[in-house]
């Protein structure tokens, strides 16, 4: 596979876990933001990997 390839697989994964943590914490309205903040900075590294990306 090349490096674009395994990139945006990466990307797609913490894309994924990301949204999935944002909506557990939306979902069950728990007092821990631990999961909302995992799910930002999980977000945040996709779309730098997909910037990364897209410039090469």
């Amino acid at each position: 596979m090349r490096s674009k390839q395994i990139m945006a697989i990466i990307g797609i994964i913490f894309l994924i876990i990301g949204l999935i943590c944002i909506s557990i914490c939306i979902f069950q309205q728990s007092e821990n933001k631990a999961l909302l903040a995992f799910g930002l900075m999980c977000n945040s590294i996709a779309f730098l990997l997909y910037c990364i990306n897209r410039k090469k």
